[in-house]
């Protein structure tokens, strides 16, 4: 169990520092970010967040913010979300899926990995165009739904 648990913390710092590199180089790809109606109030703080930040929303008094990781050595990006309680804590212990529509109709169904204070996922957004992301966050008794669209030229 120990040398599982080693081996899975390297993996994961090797991601990070490869994840380092891939956002000093984006190759050209342009990002385009729209907002939707919940991204009013208080912001969070990014400056401990991973990637890039491509959105901010509100449900229920939960604030997500959402952060976008290119991973240049796959062919996935790996999407990040920060979930802040009403309260202004850490929502730990969540259950977290992702549905991501591209702009071809294809489907992307992901169960997020809760990591380092976020439940991530790596998805593709290699297309140009619209994606629609939706979220279900479980904590507790509460579920807690978001959307919102995210553009790529």
């Amino acid at each position: 169990m120990k040398k599982l648990m080693f081996l899975f913390v390297i993996a994961i710092t090797g991601a990070f520092f490869f994840n380092i590199a891939a956002l000093a180089d984006d190759h050209g790809m342009k990002m385009k970010h729209t907002k939707s109606a919940g991204d009013q109030g208080k912001a969070m703080d990014h400056s401990q967040h991973m990637g890039e930040k491509i959105h901010e929303s509100k449900v229920e008094g939960y604030q997500f913010a959402y952060h976008l990781l290119n991973m240049e050595d796959r062919a996935t990006h790996h999407l990040m979300v920060y979930i802040m309680a009403p309260d202004g804590g850490k929502v730990e212990n969540a259950k977290v899926g992702y549905l991501v529509s591209g702009p071809d109709g294809t489907k992307q169904k992901m169960m997020a990995m809760g990591m380092k204070d976020a439940y991530g996922a790596d998805l593709e957004f290699k297309q140009k165009g619209s994606y629609t992301v939706k979220i279900k966050a479980v904590t507790g008794d509460k579920k807690l739904l978001d959307e919102f669209t995210y553009e790529v030229d």
